[in-house]
């Protein structure tokens, strides 16, 4: 690194953030150990919205934890943020899913 770079080492929150932050993390968590138990042939399954299968509910959720991800690191950066991603939110939603739709679970899970 040169002379007036830094690393960051630690997370540091603002402290109304670290309660919310501390939330997510354990939502997470539990998705995570729960996506885990579910066997594979069980995500192809209908849910109960009309439509999706649960394994599309997960990379729903994935594709969402992936846009809050993009928005975090461009405020806490000081970068722009490309804010047409949430512009037709259902066909970009759509879209995001479909690319991800080869995805396995544990891919998903990653995410």
């Amino acid at each position: 690194m040169g002379t007036g770079d830094y690393m960051m080492t630690a997370r540091a929150f603002a402290p109304w953030v670290e309660p919310i932050a501390a939330q997510l993390r354990e939502s997470r968590r539990t998705i995570e150990e729960v996506a885990r138990t579910i066997p594979e042939e069980a995500w192809l399954r209908p849910s109960p919205d009309p439509g999706w299968t649960y394994k599309d509910l997960l990379t729903h959720l994935a594709v969402g934890d992936w846009v809050c991800q993009m928005v975090l690191r461009a405020a806490v950066s000081g970068e722009p943020f490309d804010m047409s991603i949430t512009a037709q939110l259902d066909q970009r939603n759509a879209q995001l899913i479909q690319e991800r739709s080869g995805r396995s679970v544990p891919e998903l899970v990653a995410e």
